[in-house]
């Protein structure tokens, strides 16, 4: 589970619930420079962090009361926020996320594939949701209601249904670690 320009704590507390009921692994790598992490001279833009993420992923064969108040934080986790903001920005480069060959990339796309997207998401809308979930071979797309861009956050219950049907349906026989 990846992170957004947020950072590590935007997922933490939903990774915590999608990995308690059934003990699942959950992965929910910083990227580098986030959290205070170091972050390679190399690694300056989002193909190439994903590139990264995809060799991970070989490796390891795995595809509203949690919101977080960052007037409410210490400063240091301020500072961090801040930090992760600025790695953020070199991630993003002069063409903010834009990515001509994103396209190209998820038409590649071998493993199934859940997009989900909150129907009230104010960062981008549910129409891009459908186009981005359509460049997937055989992508499932699920709309969530009453949720913004940080479901995960706003309607973990919601989400957690979603992404546990999904997994369901594409379980295979394997042994549990």
């Amino acid at each position: 589970m990846l992170h957004g320009g947020g950072g590590p704590p935007t997922v933490a507390p939903f990774a915590g619930l999608l990995a308690e009921p059934r003990q699942a692994r959950v992965i929910t790598p910083v990227h580098p420079g986030f959290g205070g992490t170091d972050r390679p001279a190399w690694l300056t833009d989002v193909p190439t962090l994903a590139r990264a993420y995809a060799r991970l992923l070989d490796e390891l064969h795995a595809p509203a009361k949690f919101a977080v108040d960052p007037a409410a934080l210490p400063e240091v986790a301020r500072a961090v926020m801040a930090a992760n903001r600025a790695v953020l920005e070199v991630y993003s480069g002069p063409q903010a996320m834009v990515d001509p060959a994103l396209r190209e990339h998820l038409a590649k796309v071998t493993h199934p594939a859940l997009v989900v997207w909150g129907e009230s998401d104010q960062v981008v809308d549910a129409e891009y949701g459908r186009a981005y979930a359509a460049a997937f071979p055989g992508a499932r797309f699920e709309l969530l209601h009453r949720t913004g861009h940080l479901s995960q956050m706003e309607t973990p219950e919601q989400l957690l249904t979603v992404v546990w049907d999904f997994a369901d349906a594409h379980a295979t026989n394997r042994p549990n670690r």
